[in-house]
């Protein structure tokens, strides 16, 4: 698996404009080194201003993004995991009763990804959501979702995924939900396809999976690279094991 390294940049001295930070006046907070699993999910819980990636010789890939806030959404916020709740699966439904007259003839499919879409796993509770799309309707798509709300925040570097944002207070009435729009053939679509499948048929596994959220989220409350770092070997494990099966 290829290393990235990322370079993240706050907010401190930085003058926005455009609800994007100028990325010469902005400090450099961290640099990690993770796997790239990791990094595209730390990637979620981080408002992006700017990214840009360069592969170099050896492999690695190096990515600089500047974020809109000083160290992202999860900052001074607790991570909270809990029990799996029946009603997420209404919550989605809901969500996607929204979503699918307006975008139905140009999707090929609204999918519940996440752990809030695994039967009995503890999960955060945010709603995941992947519109599976064929290439060429990004645009009318984009169009489309803007018309009920939906921003679009770009690929925020991972290519063939978009990223929606939405207003919290013109959403109030459906659940916290992150929604991404991937081309059919996106890796990370069938990533996420494949750990839902297979931890909705494998209950040890999903046992296993629930107690490291719970123990990760006790142990680093308000630190959600800490968080997703801790359980990422059982992550890995998981998606080899499908690709064993596949």
């Amino acid at each position: 698996m290829q290393n990235f390294v990322l370079f993240s940049y706050n907010a401190i001295n930085a003058t926005p404009r455009n609800d994007r930070l100028t990325p010469l006046r902005a400090a450099c907070l961290h640099i990690f080194r993770y796997p790239a699993q990791i990094l595209l999910e730390i990637g979620r819980y981080y408002r992006v201003g700017f990214i840009q990636a360069d592969e170099k010789s050896d492999g690695a890939i190096i990515v600089r993004c500047c974020l809109n806030s000083i160290s992202g959404v999860y900052h001074g916020k607790k991570i909270t995991v809990v029990p799996y709740d029946s009603k997420w699966a209404c919550e989605f439904k809901k969500i996607k009763n929204e979503l699918f007259p307006v975008i139905g003839d140009n999707v090929i499919a609204i999918e519940h990804v996440g752990s809030t879409s695994v039967e009995g796993l503890w999960a955060k509770p945010v709603i995941d959501i992947d519109i599976v799309i064929d290439n060429e309707n990004l645009p009318v798509i984009i169009k489309k979702l803007a018309e009920i709300g939906y921003c679009h925040k770009g690929d925020l570097g991972i290519s063939g995924r978009e990223a929606f944002g939405y207003n919290d207070e013109e959403k109030s009435h459906l659940m916290k939900h992150h929604l991404y729009v991937c081309q059919k053939d996106n890796a990370e679509l069938k990533r996420h396809l494949a750990l839902r499948d297979f931890l909705r048929n494998n209950c040890e596994y999903r046992e296993k999976y629930g107690n490291i959220k719970r123990e990760m989220a006790k142990k680093f409350p308000n630190d959600i690279e800490s968080y997703i770092l801790g359980k990422q070997p059982i992550v890995m494990e998981i998606y080899s094991m499908c690709v064993m099966n596949n």
